[in-house]
């Protein structure tokens, strides 16, 4: 993992790094942390020294986590055809798997008590994560069985679905 200096956008420089275990799929910066997905791993890295970032808590995963997206203390890693974990980080040096969806996912995208998920041959489904170590199906939409969609992004009343194309979804 490296970080960089860009206050030069033409030029960025490297500023630092630390060793992880694989190559990251996707990461979300909250504060000082950066949460990780990466091939059967979650990790949780310090960068409040960007020169010095440093592997601070980290958790095995079933699979590749493809996603990450991060409410309160949960963090959600969509994962293929692993489905969906939900991994408490409340305690940034002990990440902990604490729920599953067993469905396909490849993207996610929270809002409010909802986690959006988009997956292969799935299209859309909307989960109930109030309780993140169970989550539940309200509702699914069949978008297509000829696209594989890759990711979601709920904004309001509205979720787009990317793939081969972008679709709108009224969620309201």
């Amino acid at each position: 993992l490296r970080s960089f200096e860009v206050s030069d956008p033409s030029r960025p420089v490297v500023h630092g790094g630390c060793d992880i275990t694989n190559k990251p799929e996707d990461m979300v910066l909250r504060d000082t942390l950066l949460y990780v997905a990466e091939a059967a791993r979650f990790q949780v890295v310090n960068v409040a020294r960007p020169r010095e970032p440093r592997l601070v808590g980290s958790c095995v995963l079933s699979a590749t986590g493809r996603t990450v997206a991060v409410r309160d203390a949960v963090a959600y890693v969509a994962m293929g055809s692993s489905g969906l974990v939900c991994v408490n980080i409340s305690d940034p040096e002990a990440p902990s798997v604490i729920g599953n969806w067993a469905g396909r996912s490849s993207g996610v995208s929270l809002s409010d008590t909802l986690a959006y998920v988009a997956g292969p041959y799935t299209g859309l489904v909307s989960l109930n994560v109030s309780d993140p170590s169970s989550p539940m199906v309200i509702d699914s939409l069949g978008l297509s069985d000829t696209l594989w969609w890759n990711d979601v992004r709920a904004s309001g009343s509205r979720a787009y679905v990317g793939g081969g194309r972008v679709l709108t979804v009224d969620v309201s």
